[in-house]
């Protein structure tokens, strides 16, 4: 019932700021015709003129009414495999230019009996093209608006996915065997920097309340690859490393060879070339 209650509203807002819009526009004409005397209409008093004028507001309007909101889905069928996709946002400002400009000028030589030069067809033609343009202005500022309301709401909607999987990341832990079994360390994924070879070790650096700390387990690196293989946080970069993307700021080359730069750690973590493709594909995932 609320969800029905806002689409009403959106509705109603919606026509009101239509309304406006073409009134505005219809007003604009009104008031170039009216201070630019474009056309000579000395045989009018001045109530007379004023009421003419308000004829060229009148027919503007009307002919955006009739194109923008009664033909507009009918025009969207008949040129939607006519013309090129490039050509579609300007089919109802067109028409609207050409039924204006033809409805403007019979109005001059029917009501106004003024005669219809070259001239005076081109100020017609010149005064139509106002309101195409500020309808095409209108919905390009209302397009964009909207996307980037969409964005927004995907942003947003992302951030909370993060959130959901970053509060579930953070209570969620890990398992480390040592070769025998016997020796079992269970940590916090977040908690986890990398993980590095240390000959018959493998060093587990930590960083727990902002300070760095190390493990050791009696394993191969190799080994603990396929424990944890299964976790798509962690993934080898080097021969010696395994790093937890959770805690990578960027990767950078020096001195002909890449390092990844882990967040508050001075030291650079190498990256062997068979694994930099997967090491790129993996941080650009993380990012976007």
């Amino acid at each position: 019932m609320l969800d029905s209650n806002n689409k009403i509203n959106r509705f109603f807002q919606h026509i009101k700021k239509e309304a406006s819009l073409l009134s505005s526009i219809s007003l604009g004409v009104f008031f170039f015709v009216l201070f630019f005397q474009p056309f000579e209409l000395n045989k009018f008093d001045f109530n007379n003129r004023l009421v003419f004028e308000a004829g060229f507001a009148a027919i503007v309007f009307l002919f955006m009414i009739l194109v923008r909101y009664v033909l507009s889905d009918f025009l969207i069928i008949v040129f939607k495999n006519k013309l090129d996709s490039v050509f579609h946002p300007y089919v109802d400002g067109s028409i609207i230019f050409l039924f204006s400009s033809l409805a403007l000028a019979f109005y001059l030589r029917y009501v106004g009996t003024i005669q219809i030069s070259f001239f005076t067809m081109l100020k017609v033609l010149l005064i139509n093209m106002f309101p195409p343009a500020v309808l095409k202005l209108y919905d390009s500022f209302q397009q964009l608006e909207q996307q980037n309301e969409d964005l927004f709401n995907a942003l947003k909607s992302k951030k909370n996915q993060l959130k959901k999987i970053e509060a579930k990341t953070t209570d969620e832990t890990i398992t480390f065997l040592s070769n025998s079994k016997t020796e079992k360390i269970n940590l916090r994924i977040t908690d986890v920097v990398f993980l590095k070879s240390a000959d018959n070790y493998v060093e587990i650096v930590l960083l727990e309340k902002e300070r760095f700390r190390k493990k050791l387990i009696r394993n191969s690196l190799k080994n603990i690859a396929n424990q944890i293989i299964q976790n798509p946080n962690f993934i080898r970069c080097h021969r010696t490393f395994i790093i937890n993307l959770m805690h990578v700021e960027k990767l950078i080359r020096k001195n002909n060879q890449y390092w990844l730069i882990l967040n508050n750690y001075t030291e650079l973590v190498p990256i062997s070339r068979q694994y930099l493709i997967l090491i790129k594909e993996k941080l650009a995932q993380q990012m976007g």
